[in-house]
């Protein structure tokens, strides 16, 4: 799909022109791809933009969320993507914390670099409820998103930027 769509012109685009509602859309786009995404850069962008840190947060956060939806349902209604050999090794890892723990480890996988894809695909696996899913992961990726606008505010200060 990259090679059809202009990823980095569209997200320009979202944020430059829409504010709020761009940068939703924007952290929906990033997120829902599938082991790719940089919506870790949309936070400091919005801080640059003089957009509010908390609101910035929330919108993100929830669109985030959203977009990660395409692991749940890939896991729920499964797929080739779960067969292959990487995905299967990160499967089985991180299991036994979901039949465990439950949806808080959701909300660390959201909230840390551990790989929210293969969170998604466990949660659809074990049939957590999609409402749950959504919870959990909108708690990270909002304190998540919290942390990293006022971390770039702090950098942007020290650099004078």
């Amino acid at each position: 799909i990259g090679y059809f769509f202009d990823w980095k012109g569209t997200i320009d685009y979202l944020i430059k022109n829409f504010g709020y509602l761009g940068f939703f859309i924007a952290s929906i786009i990033t997120s829902a791809a599938l082991f790719v995404g940089p919506t870790y850069l949309l936070p400091p962008i919005g801080i640059k933009l003089g957009l509010n840190p908390i609101i910035l947060s929330i919108v993100i956060g929830f669109g985030s969320a959203l977009g990660e939806s395409t692991g749940y349902f890939t896991g729920l209604f499964g797929s080739k993507i779960i067969n292959q050999k990487e995905i299967k090794e990160q499967i089985n890892k991180y299991r036994p914390w979901f039949k465990k723990y439950g949806g808080p480890v959701l909300f660390i996988f959201a909230l840390t670099p551990l790989p929210m894809d293969v969170a998604g695909i466990i949660a659809g696996l074990e049939k957590i409820s999609y409402l749950e899913f959504l919870f959990w992961v909108t708690l990270g990726k909002i304190l998540r998103f919290l942390l990293m606008g006022y971390g770039s505010i702090e950098i942007f200060h020290i650099f004078g930027l």
